[in-house]
């Protein structure tokens, strides 16, 4: 598993390409494994559920046949109405196959204010 912090502006779209090795550098092909991409607050780490997520993006992989998969988020991409605030969470992405559960990644997760307000 790799720890990697990651950061967007808030109102921003985050774009994140993601290439699957195995242990030899080969792309492995992905078609077919479940992405779920969940930030929080770090408060409710321990809860039973993502229920108090603040970001959760839960994806199927079709033709992963490049071992490439794209994490895109947008502003709006919340679990509620509201746009996420400003400041540090934590961020975990898991895979899922068959019946195998792994974590992949996971770290800070920080949204910084933006400064421009409207985009004609």
């Amino acid at each position: 598993m790799q720890t990697i912090d990651l950061s967007m502006t808030k109102g921003d779209t985050l774009i994140k390409t993601i290439t699957f090795y195995d242990s030899n550098d080969a792309v492995i092909d992905i078609s077919g494994w479940r992405m779920f991409f969940t930030v929080k607050k770090a408060e409710y780490l321990t809860s039973d559920d993502d229920s108090e997520a603040e970001i959760s993006i839960n994806e199927l992989i079709g033709d992963g046949t490049s071992g490439i998969w794209t994490l895109t988020i947008t502003h709006a991409m919340t679990t509620t109405t509201k746009d996420v605030e400003p400041g540090t969470y934590k961020y975990d992405l898991q895979i899922v196959y068959g019946t195998t559960v792994t974590t992949v990644m996971k770290g800070d997760f920080e949204i910084t204010q933006d400064v421009t307000k409207e985009i004609a």
